[in-house]
């Protein structure tokens, strides 16, 4: 896929043909980018241009696309649920390794408001789990298949998923390759996916981005953090916190993060909201079959 990037002048205009400003300065121009060979346009606003998110806002409208309106953690048990009933019937023993979906991936701007406030970034702040199921589960499992002879662990291997590499789709017909197919959700459509990393890298190369990362460093700045964009934040709670007792690691994190949480909302998350709306407006018209993810929220 090409990309021909054509600049073009934009503001935001109201109902009523009245135009607006906002504290964004300076602003980048507004992009259009064309996608070949189809011709798809897809727009990466300003700053200026992007309106604030309510709390029923998708956080990530992208997100929701590729797991089908589930978060990660749901998505990926019904899978492990799928590879487990599909490897007794052929004859396995399979544990699924699942996930504990109380912490699940916040999936509106609310959700992860709230997250924020209770747990920050999840460091310092989680309660201690009294056993781990997963864990269990891997052991389950890997006790089992020590229990096989070489064949048997081929063969079983085989089932699962197709004896492929690490890191490696699983082969057609295996358990795992089934159960993947069976979410009907683009995460696990290649191309799909390929076209959308594409789309990003476009996106977050353009002086648009630029924009949005320094309008959040000023915003930081103005609260007596000196960072450029929010990874720098999680690291510094990671090693202030790393070397406080834990309740007051817990204090810093959920101060800092909720800091932090504020200025992406005034700035970064409202202008990756509407790119991810560009971005999955163009991926729902060339595959309108993932189009149901979107929860009925569709650009």
């Amino acid at each position: 896929m090409l990309w021909s990037l054509v600049a073009c002048t934009g503001v935001a205009e109201p109902a009523d043909g009245s135009t607006t400003t906002t504290e964004h300065e300076p602003s980048a121009q507004a992009t259009t980018t064309t996608v070949e060979p189809d011709g798809l346009e897809f727009r990466i606003p300003t700053l200026s241009e992007v309106p604030p998110l309510s709390d029923t806002d998708l956080l990530s409208p992208t997100v929701s696309l590729m797991g089908g309106g589930s978060t990660s953690q749901a998505l990926y048990n019904g899978i492990e649920r799928e590879v487990a009933s599909c490897m007794q019937q052929r004859g396995w023993t399979y544990a699924p390794i699942l996930q504990d979906e109380s912490f699940g991936d916040p999936l509106t701007v609310g959700e992860k408001r709230e997250f924020v406030g209770e747990y920050g970034y999840g460091i310092f702040t989680m309660p201690a789990p009294t056993s781990d199921p997963t864990r269990e589960a891997i052991e389950r499992n890997s006790q089992y298949v020590a229990s096989l002879s070489p064949q048997e662990k081929e063969a079983y291997r085989q089932d699962y998923d197709g004896a492929v590499g690490e890191g490696d789709a699983p082969s057609e017909g295996s358990c795992l390759a089934d159960a993947q197919a069976a979410t009907g959700t683009m995460l696990f459509d290649e191309a799909a996916m390929n076209e959308m990393r594409e789309l990003f890298v476009g996106a977050t190369s353009t002086p648009q981005a630029s924009e949005a990362d320094e309008a959040y460093s000023r915003c930081m700045a103005g609260l007596g953090y000196d960072v450029e964009v929010p990874a720098d934040v999680q690291l510094m709670v990671m090693e202030q916190g790393s070397a406080l007792p834990r309740a007051e690691a817990a204090e810093l994190e959920l101060r800092t993060a909720g800091d932090d949480f504020e200025c992406q909302l005034a700035t970064r998350i409202p202008w990756s909201h509407a790119v991810d709306l560009e971005i999955v407006r163009v991926l729902v018209e060339r595959y309108p079959e993932y189009a149901s993810g979107l929860g009925g929220s569709e650009p």
